[in-house]
């Protein structure tokens, strides 16, 4: 072979499993490119709850049936990959020690809700940091769960 005739590949940033590993493996290992660490160990209380532990290896057959991300992993990700921006940042208007509204910013978006008491302060925020609650645990109707909501999109 002439050496003129030599292709030369270069690969970057790439992972090797094996043909049949199991997925929750091959998702365990995509999480290091992602720069998450191991946090398995035999002290460690979280064990089986993210796949980053021992949660990759869940299911009747050996990962099967993992676990998705643990809150460490997924705030790793929020600081680092989504640079603070994939969840909304939500900022209290205040008025003499009083909550009046909040301003809601996600992305380039940013919305200004008056609000009527603190309550529905607390229903707001949860709802848009987690989505829509299914069962409030509280005296009295929720406001903004009696209200429509406007499609996701």
């Amino acid at each position: 072979m002439n050496i003129a005739e030599i292709t030369i590949i270069k690969a970057e940033d790439f992972i090797i499993v094996e043909q049949d590993a199991p997925l929750g493996m091959v998702a365990h290992e995509f999480g290091h490119k992602l720069e998450l660490p191991d946090l398995y160990g035999s002290e460690e209380p979280i064990r089986n709850w993210t796949i980053m532990s021992g949660g990759s290896y869940n299911g009747r057959i050996i990962g099967s049936a993992t676990n998705g991300l643990g809150a460490y992993c997924r705030e790793e990700l929020q600081k680092s990959c989504f640079l603070g921006k994939y969840v909304q940042d939500i900022v209290p208007i205040m008025d003499g020690g009083r909550i009046i509204g909040v301003i809601s910013i996600f992305r380039d978006i940013t919305e200004i809700k008056q609000l009527t008491d603190k309550l529905e302060y607390a229903n707001t925020t949860i709802k848009q940091l987690y989505g829509r609650q299914k069962r409030h645990r509280q005296r009295g109707s929720c406001k903004i769960c009696s209200q429509k909501q406007p499609p996701q999109g």
